[in-house]
């Protein structure tokens, strides 16, 4: 029973010490990137991970028609510590993407596969909430070409 109750309170204290953690929240863009992303993050090790968002992003143009966009992204990361609870992270990607064009009565779908890469800061609070500001830049080499940039807001529960 000793040994039992030693092994919980082992496992118990070094939980404690673990910072890879899942995180699930939004991530809300600006620029060409999707306006709002529900993201997910899965630690892979204690110093690495992987991000997963589905993004949603409609843009009226006026006289112009509509663009709605639909995309699924993910992001292998490399996280680094700069001091206490601020990381930076960084890392390569890939993104498909799905289109509807809507111009002066022409209904246009459209398809795209892209790649690039994720760059970032984040703060891990105390309580289990992290933010985050990053540029994810990806370049669609399948489908429709539209380049993608901008910087974007992460919150996100972590647990």
């Amino acid at each position: 029973m000793k040994k039992v109750t030693f092994i919980l309170i082992a496992i118990f204290a070094l939980s404690f010490g673990v910072k890879a953690q899942n995180a699930i929240g939004l991530r809300l863009g600006a620029g060409s990137a999707s306006n709002v992303e529900v993201s997910f993050q899965t630690p892979m090790s204690m110093d690495n991970r992987l991000e997963f968002d589905l993004g949603w992003n409609n843009f009226v143009h006026g006289d112009n028609g509509t663009w709605t966009n639909i995309s699924l992204s993910g992001t292998y990361q490399w996280v680094f510590p700069i001091i206490n609870s601020l990381n930076w992270y960084v890392g390569p990607g890939a993104m498909l993407s799905f289109y509807d064009i809507s111009h002066s009565g022409n209904d246009n779908d459209h398809f795209g596969i892209g790649i690039g890469g994720q760059i970032g800061i984040e703060y891990a609070f105390d309580i289990p909430l992290t933010l985050s500001l990053d540029m994810r830049p990806m370049w669609n080499f399948i489908g429709y070409t539209k380049n993608w940039g901008g910087i974007a807001l992460g919150v996100r529960y972590r647990f």
